[in-house]
């Protein structure tokens, strides 16, 4: 139950993240590096990993021995949301995913 909360909030406060505390930053970090990284395949993105290694240096408190376990909970639960989406939600979901991670600089160049 309290990852499910801790979850929710993370989804729906992200204007707010500063003001999280550590655990709910965590759990939105991987969320949001999650929601790409499962999407690599599906988007036809071409992820490069010293670029996720960087990005996760610049935005995960190396003192955080939760996110590995949260970045692997999120990316198992898009997994499954991305198989239910129909082809008009894939199509806007790889839109916003795409742009995302150009943002992130987390494409191979």
């Amino acid at each position: 139950m309290k990852r499910f909360l801790a979850l929710a909030l993370a989804v729906t406060a992200p204007a707010y993240a500063q003001d999280l505390p550590a655990e709910m930053r965590s759990m939105q970090t991987a969320q949001q590096l999650g929601n790409i990284l499962s999407s690599e395949e599906l988007c036809a993105l071409t992820l490069d990993p010293q670029k996720i290694e960087a990005w996760i240096a610049a935005n995960v408190e190396p003192g955080d021995m939760a996110f590995a376990s949260n970045l692997q909970m999120m990316i198992a639960g898009a997994g499954f949301t991305l198989s239910q989406m129909t082809a008009s939600a894939t199509t806007a979901h790889c839109a916003a995913v795409r742009q995302s991670a150009a943002h992130a600089n987390l494409l191979r160049d």
